[in-house]
Protein backbone atom coordinates (compact mmCIF):
# COMPACT_ATOMS: atom_id res chain seq x y z
CA UNK A 1 0.00 0.00 0.00
CA UNK A 2 1.33 3.27 -0.98
CA UNK A 3 0.79 6.05 0.94
CA UNK A 4 -1.11 8.95 0.00
CA UNK A 5 0.49 12.38 -1.63
CA UNK A 6 1.03 14.77 0.67
CA UNK A 7 -1.27 17.26 -0.74
CA UNK A 8 -4.32 15.33 0.63
CA UNK A 9 -5.84 16.17 3.69
CA UNK A 10 -7.94 14.43 5.87
CA UNK A 11 -11.48 14.09 6.54
CA UNK A 12 -13.01 12.54 9.15
CA UNK A 13 -16.82 11.28 8.22
CA UNK A 14 -19.46 11.35 11.14
CA UNK A 15 -18.89 7.29 10.54
CA UNK A 16 -15.52 6.87 11.43
CA UNK A 17 -15.67 9.06 14.58
CA UNK A 18 -14.98 7.31 17.99
CA UNK A 19 -17.83 7.04 20.12
CA UNK A 20 -15.68 5.72 23.41
CA UNK A 21 -12.65 7.44 24.87
CA UNK A 22 -9.84 6.02 27.32
CA UNK A 23 -8.19 8.58 29.64
CA UNK A 24 -6.60 7.29 33.02
CA UNK A 25 -7.59 3.93 33.12
CA UNK A 26 -11.40 5.47 32.46
CA UNK A 27 -13.75 5.12 29.39
CA UNK A 28 -15.54 7.53 28.65
CA UNK A 29 -18.99 7.29 26.25
CA UNK A 30 -20.99 9.60 24.68
CA UNK A 31 -23.71 10.75 27.46
CA UNK A 32 -21.26 10.81 30.12
CA UNK A 33 -19.94 13.83 32.29
CA UNK A 34 -16.89 14.84 31.90
CA UNK A 35 -15.31 17.89 33.59
CA UNK A 36 -12.19 19.51 31.86
CA UNK A 37 -8.69 19.33 33.99
CA UNK A 38 -7.57 23.10 33.05
CA UNK A 39 -10.56 25.10 32.61
CA UNK A 40 -12.40 23.08 35.31
CA UNK A 41 -15.62 22.56 33.01
CA UNK A 42 -18.71 20.15 33.36
CA UNK A 43 -20.54 18.93 30.79
CA UNK A 44 -22.40 16.17 28.95
CA UNK A 45 -20.37 14.10 26.13
CA UNK A 46 -21.89 14.95 22.85
CA UNK A 47 -18.90 13.45 20.54
CA UNK A 48 -15.13 12.41 20.28
CA UNK A 49 -13.62 13.70 17.05
CA UNK A 50 -10.03 12.20 16.80
CA UNK A 51 -7.26 14.34 15.98
CA UNK A 52 -3.95 12.86 16.39
CA UNK A 53 -2.63 9.31 17.75
CA UNK A 54 -3.10 10.88 21.42
CA UNK A 55 -5.12 14.12 21.32
CA UNK A 56 -9.16 13.85 21.02
CA UNK A 57 -11.42 17.09 20.80
CA UNK A 58 -14.60 16.36 23.01
CA UNK A 59 -17.73 18.26 22.37
CA UNK A 60 -19.41 18.85 25.76
CA UNK A 61 -22.62 20.28 26.39
CA UNK A 62 -23.05 22.59 29.56
CA UNK A 63 -25.87 22.65 31.65
CA UNK A 64 -26.88 26.54 29.81
CA UNK A 65 -27.35 24.84 26.86
CA UNK A 66 -23.82 26.05 25.43
CA UNK A 67 -21.56 23.92 23.67
CA UNK A 68 -17.98 23.61 24.10
CA UNK A 69 -15.22 21.95 22.79
CA UNK A 70 -12.23 20.61 24.81
CA UNK A 71 -8.78 19.12 23.55
CA UNK A 72 -7.57 15.93 25.49
CA UNK A 73 -4.78 14.10 25.52
CA UNK A 74 -5.28 10.43 25.44
CA UNK A 75 -2.32 8.79 26.41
Amino acid sequence: MTPPPKNVRLVITPTERENKMTLGGYTYQVGDLFTTSKVGVTGRIEQFIPVRKNVTRVALRLANGQRRLAMVKTY
